[in-house]
């Protein structure tokens, strides 16, 4: 689900911080994080799913208030970067399988799981689809976002 979570991502952003000058960039990367993590557990078979948990979102969040200084870009950036990270986990209707979300703590594996079902996937991202096709539309809208981080 790719279109889904940055859509759905930067217009839930604009509507609860109202932050039009945020870079959007690192917003979408913290978006992908997950998914790319997914990836990257496929071939090294740590815990399939790391990314989905909320363990790693708050890690991620205590590591940048920690190690930046405070009112400047850089911590700004890695903010968001870390809210991507949760807007990923809210957006993937994770509180749905708390095993993942909340590991390393025990649940019922026996709980039952909720199937996939394709159509619902299509229909979020079709949903992701409408909100990013106006708002980058035409080249000179993406480049923008990409050089600037604006939309």
């Amino acid at each position: 689900m790719f279109f889904w979570h940055i859509g759905l991502s930067i217009s839930f952003f604009r509507f609860v911080f109202k932050d039009f000058s945020a870079d959007l960039r690192c917003l979408i990367v913290g978006v992908l994080i997950p998914e790319f993590l997914n990836i990257f557990n496929t071939f090294v078979k740590i815990n399939p799913e790391i990314g989905h948990t909320l363990l790693f979102a708050v890690a991620g969040l205590i590591f940048v208030m920690i190690f930046t200084k405070r009112d400047t870009k850089k911590r700004k950036n890695l903010l968001l970067v870390c809210i991507g990270i949760f807007f990923h986990l809210l957006f993937d209707f994770m509180w749905l399988r708390p095993e993942v979300l909340f590991f390393p703590l025990q649940f019922d594996p026996n709980s039952e799981r909720i199937p996939i079902n394709l159509s619902v996937l299509f229909i979020q991202e079709v949903i992701g689809l409408v909100y990013l096709i106006p708002k980058l539309n035409s080249k000179e809208k993406f480049k923008r976002l990409m050089s600037e981080g604006l939309i």
